[in-house]
């Protein structure tokens, strides 16, 4: 089966209405897949074979069979591929802040053990191919019946989602960054950076251009040859991720519009919505709502 996915950069929700964890294996054709996204939850995923390129940020990174990837809350990330993916094989488990403390047992705090190990952004792991097609098999395990909601299956599912951690876990504590970067546009990488450093400034294609010696028209089409899209689009995304991040710390939602660089909360109403799908104060009593049930 041959999926053509549009190129995109947004926020992308957990499958099925899910606010907890999430799962999914799967082998499938792609063409031409820019899929640039962010999200509230962390992803664990393995890269089982048939990718190239994967974007975590403005870093660009040459695919290995067998990569563990681990992509904490709020940071832009996607698979890149120019061409036709004949055999795309990949396994992930999406997981919120919330449900690794269920994951946690009690004995550890599962979100501090994992932010430790990406410390310094070191986000990509190798795996042996006997760790990471065992690890494909409990992640598979989770996602078929996903329908199915009896409590049954949460148990079933918790059964399969501990011994995935684990394997991916021990392979990112006995390691360090495990990935060569690809050749890419240092000029546009170095904007990338700046940008995340400076998102909630006034920013534009022109002080851009102005502050690193390049004509606006030469940088609109650099940065949208190499990223897929467009300078505005990278700073407002940025912009939102800071906000929900925010949001969930129980900030005032004018305040969060003036921090994230709205300069007006209307701004910030119409971005968020274009983005999310839904306003600031929906997803905060809903966030609320899970976090303190």
């Amino acid at each position: 089966m041959l999926i053509q996915q549009p190129s995109h950069l947004a926020y992308s929700a957990m499958g099925n209405g899910r606010s907890d964890y999430d799962a999914y294996y799967g082998i499938t054709e792609m063409e031409n897949y820019f899929g640039w996204h962010f999200h509230d939850f962390y992803e664990f995923y393995i890269h089982l074979g048939g990718a190239e390129y994967y974007c975590i940020e403005s870093r660009t990174y040459i695919m290995e069979p067998n990569q563990l990837f681990i992509i904490p809350p709020y940071t832009m990330h996607g698979l890149m591929a120019d061409k036709r993916l004949k055999r795309y094989e990949r396994a992930y488990i999406y997981l919120s802040s919330e449900f690794m403390k269920t994951l946690s047992l009690g004995q550890i705090d599962l979100e501090r053990t994992v932010s430790e190990l990406i410390k310094d952004e070191r986000y990509v792991f190798s795996m042996s191919p006997e760790a990471a097609k065992e690890c494909a098999r409990h992640i598979e395990n989770v996602h078929r019946d996903k329908q199915d909601v009896q409590p049954w299956k949460r148990f079933s599912d918790m059964s399969h989602l501990l011994p995935a951690l684990r394997l991916m876990l021990e392979a990112a504590n006995v390691q360090s960054e495990s990935a060569a970067s690809a050749s890419s546009d240092s000029d546009i990488g170095e904007i990338m950076h700046y940008i995340g450093e400076h998102f909630t400034e006034p920013l534009s294609l022109k002080t851009l251009s102005e502050r690193f010696n390049i004509s606006p028209s030469s940088l609109s089409h650099r940065y949208t040859q190499y990223t897929r899209h467009s300078v505005y689009e990278y700073i407002l995304y940025k912009r939102i991720m800071m906000a929900k991040y925010l949001i969930i710390q129980n900030e005032p939602l004018n305040e969060v519009a003036f921090r994230c660089g709205f300069g007006d909360y209307s701004n910030f109403l119409r971005a968020f919505k274009k983005i999310c799908g839904f306003s600031p104060s929906r997803y905060k009593k809903d966030m609320l709502t899970y976090m303190h049930r």
